[in-house]
């Protein structure tokens, strides 16, 4: 069965990608004026399909986190609440369009993970919480899937050029500086979701001041910290 959900998901996206093609070619030559992007705002290229299930993976395991620590731990008067909590968050993210994008095989598990704590017992959705987590950790092999690769090698060029020119133009030319090292911030935040760590990072990056208002030094350093926490 997974292998035939993975062909029909192949063969949508295939179909999905052809049409957008076809669309966007035909408005380009008769009506070059218009954004096409308008004509079919619900389409997603497999890159974009990528990025967004990575990312909505890597919220929901970090929602699901704490109260399935709960439900591991010893205190059976905290488990209903945190059961509460894990159901909410795992069902408003199969109803979501990030559940939506997912492939067919991985979607049809969210959805048997969904029923099953709608049907168990806390005993039992003990279990299957417990299981979900770690279901949700072995879709970390999205990482693999060539068109994220190719996104992230070019991020991380991207943001190690910017930041090198940044450095160079520091005593320079300040105002270049700053425009380069809004380009790396600009591509650190496109690799949210592809490892823990530098999720975390990224958070503590998005927490802090704006790059305008922070002594540029500290903007570099906290840059460089996470291209080399990323592998860059």
């Amino acid at each position: 069965m997974n292998t035939v959900l993975g062909l029909l998901d192949d063969a949508q996206s295939s179909a999905s990608e052809g049409a957008h093609a076809l669309v966007a070619a035909v408005y380009e030559s008769f009506a070059p004026t218009v954004d096409s992007s308008t004509v079919v705002p619900g389409y997603l290229t497999s890159l974009g399909r990528a990025l967004l299930v990575r990312r909505g993976v890597a919220e929901l395991s970090r929602q699901l986190g704490p109260p399935n620590d709960v439900l591991q731990a010893g205190d059976s008067s905290l488990y209903p609440a945190a059961l509460q909590s894990v159901k909410m968050h795992l069902h408003d993210f199969v109803v979501s369009p990030v559940g939506r994008a997912m492939r067919p095989a991985d979607r049809w598990q969210m959805v048997e993970f969904d029923r099953a704590l709608e049907k168990e017992a806390v005993g039992a959705a003990r279990l299957t919480s417990e299981g979900l987590v770690k279901y949700l950790d072995s879709l970390a092999t999205i990482n693999q899937r060539e068109v994220l690769l190719i996104h992230d090698r070019r991020a991380l060029e991207q943001m190690r050029d910017a930041l090198a020119t940044a450095r160079q133009l520091a005593d320079l030319s300040p105002r270049t500086s700053r425009e380069m090292a809004g380009q790396a911030h600009e591509a650190a935040m496109r690799l949210r979701g592809r490892h823990p760590a530098t999720d975390q990072l990224l958070a503590d990056l998005g927490r802090e001041p704006p790059p305008e208002t922070t002594p540029l030094e500290e903007v570099l350093a906290r840059l460089e910290h996470v291209l080399s926490a990323a592998g860059g």
